[in-house]
């Protein structure tokens, strides 16, 4: 994604002279409308989100745990910490820093959760990733979300369009488990839809804008679900040149590994009630159950300190889509996070279900035979290796009713 610092400072340079700061903004604030759709109608959104309500949801903040400002492990620096996967009594997540403090990796984390109110996490180890054949100019991995699939590791990098030649967008997977050190090996594991690739060269006009490609992934049965951060390029171009009311922020597009083929496309849009960003995108999606997905988005406030300003949604696909638009869904609001003082840059969720929790009573601090009868959402936070940011998992508790 643009950094927070990118913004801010681009921002501040004009915070000397009133004239110059209101022509720094008006320009940030055009470009970054032009890269999403976080602008626009309210009353068709409203309506539709009438007919579309779920069973009530209350997601209760119990704990957060923060890792120390970069924390050297293993001749690296933990930052950058983007996705989050629960998998063998393990957190794991992958670091998206692109080389600058240590080569692509993920790392594992061992955590305990004291019957579901103190959360603690402790690094275990972690796994270089690499490309099998090494070149001297080799292309760059921008890592943003990981899964554990038929037996193998699964990777999105966003690459980097502004290498010669563009490095694309992609997905991975990673093979060949080598221990001291860990180390998987990257290799091509789907061919993405051309429109979400950009042009080879020359000025960008199709494809996912730079930094802001698949940042969330996850997986249900036989099928693997793609996030976008933003819309496509060929999107804002459509909206200055037309009427079009039905704007996308991010798509969704499924893949279905028994057929090997792409499924179904659907297009987001997310109702804030405050649309004063300077940029706002998605950054995170995790299946829970019943066809029912937790999203995390997060924005920049127009604001003196440009804060992040991160919501947690929830998608039902089993509803039905916008009656104008069959593609088009908008997933509810749960909770917008700065209302529990979060206010970092959060790119990671795990779900941690009650099934998980039982065959497992007694790491999560649970005495055998209670009754656990709640869900648990993990977050972790991108601290951009940034020391006014913070490396923060996230405790919540989810309690469900019955409308």
């Amino acid at each position: 994604m643009i950094s927070l610092a990118t913004i801010s400072f681009i921002y501040k340079v004009s915070l000397r002279n009133f004239f110059f700061k209101v022509c720094v903004s008006v320009f940030i604030i055009a470009y970054l409308c032009c890269l999403n759709s976080s602008f626009g109608a309210e009353s068709s959104v409203l309506q539709t989100r009438k007919s579309l309500q779920v069973s009530e949801l209350k997601i209760q903040l119990m704990d957060r745990y923060i890792l120390s400002s970069k924390m050297k492990w293993k001749n690296t620096v933990i930052g950058g910490l983007s996705g989050l996967l629960y998998k063998d009594l393990s957190l794991f997540a992958v670091s998206d820093d692109r080389g600058r403090y240590g080569p692509p990796r993920m790392y594992q984390f061992d955590f305990e959760i004291n019957n579901g109110q103190r959360l603690k996490v402790i690094p275990k180890e972690v796994f270089e990733l690499a490309p099998r054949k090494v070149r001297k100019n080799s292309k760059q991995f921008d890592l943003e979300a990981l899964l554990f699939f038929k037996n193998r590791w699964i990777f999105s990098s966003e690459g980097n369009l502004n290498t010669k030649p563009r490095t694309q967008p992609e997905i991975l997977y990673g093979s060949e488990v080598y221990r001291e050190p860990f180390r998987l090996n990257l290799e091509s594991f789907l061919l993405l839809p051309e429109k979400f690739l950009a042009n080879e060269s020359g000025v960008l006009k199709k494809g996912l804008n730079n930094n802001m490609a698949f940042e969330g992934m996850t997986s249900k049965d036989e099928v693997i679900y793609f996030l976008t951060e933003s819309n496509l390029i060929q999107d804002s171009l459509d909206k200055l040149n037309s009427t079009k009311k039905n704007q996308i922020d991010s798509y969704l597009i499924l893949y279905d590994f028994k057929s090997k083929k792409w499924k179904n496309e659907y297009h987001l849009q997310f109702e804030n009630n405050n649309k004063n960003f300077l940029y706002f995108g998605a950054s995170e999606i995790t299946y829970w159950k019943e066809n029912k997905f937790f999203i995390i988005t997060r924005g920049i406030k127009f604001s003196a300190d440009l804060s992040y300003d991160c919501q947690l949604w929830l998608l039902d696909l089993a509803q039905s889509a916008s009656t104008e638009d069959k593609g088009l869904l908008y997933p509810q609001l749960l909770l917008n996070l700065t209302e529990k003082d979060a206010k970092e840059n959060y790119e990671g969720m795990a779900v941690l279900t009650r099934e998980q929790i039982k065959k497992n009573i007694s790491k999560f601090g649970f005495k055998e035979g209670q009754n656990v009868n709640n869900d648990y959402l993990i977050l972790v936070s991108d601290d951009n290796f940034n020391k006014h940011e913070k490396n923060e998992f996230l405790l919540f508790k989810i309690n469900e009713f019955e409308m």
